[in-house]
């Protein structure tokens, strides 16, 4: 799944925080969200996401699942490795809605 140009509306909400769950996959990612609040103000959230195939995270996510990956091919089961999906908490201006 990738999220290009979604929106995520919080109706009347303060938030300090945004936790997302997520992995890259064919590299790491780093990209930045567009933070537009009820004033019309608008901030940017530089985000980043460990490869799935790293073992360990770089942009201070946490690892919430740790599971076997592998293929089938013509009938034959090929062991790849181990693959993660992480967590990381993205801080907010709480004095913006």
């Amino acid at each position: 799944i990738s999220c290009d140009g979604q929106m995520i509306a919080l109706q009347n909400q303060q938030c300090d925080g945004l936790r997302i769950t997520a992995s890259a996959s064919k590299g790491n990612f780093i990209e930045q969200i567009e933070l537009i609040y009820s004033d019309d103000t608008s901030g940017k959230l530089q985000v980043g996401f460990t490869d799935w195939w790293e073992q360990e995270p770089l942009f201070g996510e946490e690892i919430i699942w740790t599971g076997d990956c592998g293929k089938v091919e013509e009938g034959c089961f090929t062991d790849m490795g181990t693959v993660n999906i992480y967590r990381n908490t993205f801080w907010l201006d709480c004095r913006k809605n």
